[in-house]
Order: structure tokens, then C-alpha cells, then sequence
């Protein structure tokens, strides 16, 4: 092969993929996973000078983990410990790397916490749980304000013009919870949005009447030590009796001061399966195919998730800033432009 080309991609296979880092004094801050490993991130710089102080700053998802027993076969998972993630990552979607993929981002600072705390980046409990002889920590809020720390000092955060905080699953739940206390952390001046990915999960009873979900979300709160310094500090204040409340997209949006574009799915398959309590085999043509494939049944089943009034377009009454709404579970490319200001009102 061509030396010249071997070159070439070589770069390319450099600059595609984010690296991990673990910041030096995380565990001097408390900013560690459930096994007690420190905090760190994948970290990709800006490809276009032009676009050094933009960032996107996205948090893995992931699940939680629902009790301690479950937080302690976590700690010994790549999800519960920085020791077992990889030393790169290949992104995909707004921190993709290819421009007709993602040509708002691609070319901007990537970075992309690790998601290690089993509770979207919003536990602070300050003393460790024993679980079989091992200490759990749940520190994710600390986790997140550490690498922010980090990006300042080192990354160039201090003098950013534009960021854009996101994540999926747990990580999209995680940009509700987050995203305000985050831009408070921003330099003075920089724009800040949020877009969370398929985060809205619903506070919600599944088919027979039980609040199955919601008391699992509950018993998270609690037990990771959340609170108005972690989650949404507007939401938590509107409900001392019940600060739970705010762990949940629909009750925590409802307070987000950051402009924010919501992107989830109508008919998602983790909605309809961990939550609703459908079963996955006979509704995963549902899910995959979208109302066509759906059955009169299974229609009258999925309705109430959003067309009840449990979504950000339902009893919220607040207009996202934008809201891309998926009716089936298949992958779409879209263009949402930075500089927008239009978007699907709810």
C-alpha cells in the first residue's frame, strides 16, 4: 500500500475515535465510580480550528441500578468501575466524526463521560454503602462537576463560545437532571443547549396498575443520595414533600431554564417493556415498525405513554425549543442546526 495513504488513514483512525482519561484527583474529590475507581472521559479535540471553543459534552447511558445488591454486581461491570472501559471509543451521532452524519458537530471538542455511578449523574451520598464486604460509592453528581473541572483546566472549557450537553438512555435522563446546573458552570457568555436523547421515561403505572418503575426511581433517589444539589434545584424547591419527583424527565423539564431540543421515540421497546410491562416478543414489531405494524390492541395499550399527557408534548404545558417525536424504531438522519430557532412546538 501507498506510504502516503497509510499515512492518511492512519490520521483518520486517530481523529474518528475519542480517548479515554482519568483525571489525576478525582479520587481526591470524591469523584469516583461505584468501586471506588476515579472519574474520567473520552476526550476528542476540536478537527477545525475554527470551532476550538465548541464543545459537546455528552454522558453515557446505561440503566441504573435499582437496589444495592444490583449496585454491587454493577461495580464489578464496565459500568460500575473506569477500569474495565476501553482506551477508545468510536463515536456515532452528534459526536460523530463524519460531517454528512453529523455536519452541525463533527468537527467540534468531544467529550463523552463515563457513566459509572448507576444513577445518571446525580448521586452525591456521602459516605460510601457496604454491600458484601465492599464499599459502594454513589457519587455521579461529583463525577460530572469533576470532569467540568477538568475541561476548564485543561481542555479550554474556560473560554468556550458554544456547548451542547446531551446523552442517551440514562445519559439523556441525566441532561434533564443536569443541564441547568451545568451551564451555571459555563464561562460567562457561552451559549448553552441541551438535547437529550431518549430520556423521557415515564412516571408511569405499567399495564396492570402498578407504579413498578416509578418505586424502582424512587428507591434510586433515595438511595444515591440525590437532592437540589444534584438534580433540577427549581424542581426540587417546587416539592419539598416529594423531591423524588424531580428524578423523573416530566416533572424536571417542567423547570429547565436551558434551551433544550428533545429527541425520543413514541413507541419505545424500554418503555413498552421495563416500564409499561409489555411483553418484548409480541411487541417488538410494534415497537420496530411503528403504528403500521401495531395491532388495534397494542395501539390502545401505547396510546396512554404519549398521547395520555405523560410527554414532554402531553400534561408538561411547555413548549420544547425543538422536539424531533420518532413514531418507530428505526434510525433517522436529521439536521437540527445549531443556529435554529424553529422547531416543533409542542
Amino acid at each position: 500500500m501507498n506510504r502516503t495513504l497509510v499515512l492518511i488513514l492512519s490520521l483518520i483512525s486517530v481523529i474518528s475515535a475519542s480517548t479515554k482519561y482519568i483525571i489525576p484527583d478525582a479520587v481526591a474529590a470524591g469523584a469516583v465510580c461505584l468501586d471506588g475507581s476515579p472519574a474520567g472521559y473520552y476526550w476528542k479535540p476540536a478537527t477545525n480550528p475554527a470551532n476550538r471553543d465548541n464543545f459537546v459534552i455528552a454522558m453515557f447511558g446505561g440503566g441504573w441500578c435499582l437496589s444495592p445488591e444490583d449496585c454491587y454486581t454493577r461495580s464489578t461491570q464496565q459500568l460500575g468501575s473506569s477500569t474495565l472501559w476501553p482506551e477508545e471509543w468510536s463515536e456515532e451521532g452528534v459526536m460523530s466524526p463524519n460531517a454528512e452524519i453529523n455536519p452541525d458537530f463533527h468537527d467540534w471538542n468531544h467529550v463523552h463521560a463515563l457513566y459509572c455511578d448507576g444513577g445518571s449523574f446525580a448521586g452525591n451520598a456521602p459516605q460510601p454503602m457496604v454491600v458484601n464486604g465492599k464499599q459502594l460509592w454513589f457519587r455521579g453528581s461529583r463525577i460530572i462537576d469533576q470532569i467540568i473541572q477538568d475541561l476548564k483546566r485543561h481542555r479550554g472549557l474556560n473560554r468556550a463560545k458554544n456547548v451542547l450537553i446531551t446523552g442517551c438512555s440514562a445519559g439523556g435522563l441525566a441532561t434533564y437532571l443536569n443541564a441547568d446546573r451545568l451551564a451555571a458552570q459555563m464561562p460567562r457568555g457561552a451559549r448553552v443547549k441541551a438535547f437529550p436523547q431518549s430520556g423521557f421515561f415515564m412516571e408511569s403505572p405499567n399495564f396492570q396498575g402498578d407504579y413498578v418503575y416509578p418505586t424502582e426511581m424512587i428507591n434510586v433517589f433515595n438511595m444515591q443520595g440525590m437532592s437540589a444539589a444534584t438534580v433540577n434545584e427549581a424542581c426540587v424547591n417546587a416539592n419539598p414533600m416529594a423531591p423524588w419527583e424531580c428524578v423523573f424527565a416530566n416533572n424536571s423539564y417542567l423547570y429547565m431554564k436551558t434551551p433544550t431540543f428533545i429527541s425520543n421515540s413514541v413507541y419505545d421497546l424500554f418503555q413498552m417493556v421495563a416500564i409499561l410491562g409489555a411483553n418484548i416478543s409480541s411487541f417488538f414489531p410494534c415497537c420496530q415498525g411503528g403504528p403500521p405494524s401495531c395491532t388495534p390492541a397494542e395501539m390502545q395499550l401505547a396510546t396512554p405513554l404519549w398521547a395520555g399527557g405523560a410527554g414532554p408534548c402531553g400534561n408538561t404545558n411547555k413548549g420544547a425549543n425543538g422536539y424531533l417525536q420518532v413514531t418507530a424504531g428505526k434510525t433517522y438522519t436529521f439536521t437540527y442546526k445549531w443556529t435554529d430557532t424553529k422547531g416543533r412546538r409542542c
